[in-house]
């Protein structure tokens, strides 16, 4: 649950070209976590205590940042130059006081617990939140084409308190992807174009945390296939 507040200020300097400032608060409760619950289960008449992971909701924490948003096309330039633009994105997040999300009370590594290899955290950040974020875009756009090539980039983020099989903290390192997509304009109610994903295959490295102070070491590295969509766009 979360309690969220924003100001923004926005100023546009065309009838299609703006800045944008953006910070916001968030106060939040309840983060998900996992916990290892003794429970009976009775079978055929015979009753026997059961450790079940199951997840838990605990502690409260608050994100604050700023987003900064620019947006501009080049009206000004000569024949179909006139139709390039470009878009630019970009946040930052600051989580404080985030709650130990991979603690339990039987803890791993424990005699009581000795089947996990893993061992407890106090100092890791939320799940899937990077710290930077950004996005550029160049576009060129007419009557007839839009055309649109995108790069995103995120740094390191936790993907994962616990990884079921060894119980670390998975991370991913930073990761920049590349889009794109063609799009043209066949009349008035219908569009046809062509969409792209992940462009350059970037690879996608994974770290597990080791130790209290840090510590990660390489997990897996995946390259995943660029992507194509055709698509047929109508309007009613």
């Amino acid at each position: 649950e979360a309690y969220n507040y924003d100001l923004s200020l926005e100023y546009y300097f065309d009838e299609s070209d703006f800045v944008a400032f953006g910070f916001f608060y968030k106060d939040i409760k309840d983060f998900f976590s996992n916990n290892t619950v003794e429970t009976p289960v009775t079978n055929n008449g015979v009753t026997q205590l059961v450790d079940i992971d199951q997840p838990i909701n605990i502690g409260e924490a608050s994100i604050s940042g700023f987003e900064f948003s620019y947006q501009q096309f080049f009206d000004d330039l000569p024949g179909i130059w006139s139709g390039l633009g470009m878009q630019f994105n970009y946040t930052y997040l600051d989580p404080s006081e985030v709650p130990q999300q991979n603690l339990r009370p039987v803890q791993s590594g424990s005699q009581d617990d000795a089947n996990r290899a893993s061992i407890p955290f106090d100092n890791l950040p939320l799940q899937g939140l990077s710290e930077n974020q950004y996005n550029l875009v160049g576009i060129f756009q007419n009557e007839n084409w839009e055309v649109r090539l995108a790069y995103n980039w995120r740094d390191d983020y936790l993907l994962t308190i616990r990884e079921v099989n060894i119980g670390l903290p998975t991370f991913v390192q930073d990761y920049g992807q590349l889009d794109g997509s063609v799009f043209y304009r066949i009349n008035d109610t219908w569009q046809m174009g062509l969409q792209g994903s992940n462009l350059l295959q970037d690879e996608v490295i994974t770290e597990n945390q080791v130790n209290p102070d840090g510590l990660r070491v390489f997990r897996s590295s995946f390259i995943f296939d660029t992507r194509y969509t055709f698509v047929i766009r109508g309007t009613f």
